[in-house]
């Protein structure tokens, strides 16, 4: 099985929404929730990814991670995969992307601030440079 769906939206944009509508089409999602479900399965695993594209950019060694932690599945969505679509994209070429919006953002930031403020070990500041690549989005 391979990447098919790369979700580059973020959390609170529907993505969860969109992996139950690709779970019905058979397409099988990992969203942020399962990777909560198996934290001993992916967040090491998620770790290498943030440690190999920030000391090397996307690499081999990184789509052999990828290609490990996404058997099974045919598409990935939300945290922390959003910030990887490029990289995912490289590593699975002939995937689609599609990207979650949301009209309000500031909406948005009460939402996520009320419902998952942070991950542990990650302060999210939600309105000032967090969004990176997004910003030009918003």
């Amino acid at each position: 099985m391979t990447i098919k769906v790369i979700g580059a939206g973020l959390c609170r944009t529907g993505t969860q929404r969109l992996g139950i509508a690709l779970n019905k089409l058979g397409y099988p999602t990992l969203h942020w929730s399962g990777i909560l479900a198996f934290p001993k399965q992916f967040v090491g695993k998620w770790e290498k990814i943030f440690l190999l594209t920030k000391l090397h950019g996307s690499n081999s060694e990184q789509a052999e991670v990828y290609a490990k932690m996404l058997a099974g599945f045919k598409a990935i969505l939300d945290f922390p995969g959003c910030f990887y679509y490029k990289e995912l994209l490289k590593a699975y070429p002939n995937a689609k992307v599609i990207l979650t919006v949301v009209e309000d953002v500031d909406a948005w930031a009460d939402n996520v601030a009320e419902t998952m403020y942070c991950v542990p070990g990650i302060y999210l500041d939600l309105r000032k440079s967090w969004y990176g690549p997004y910003s030009a989005l918003i």
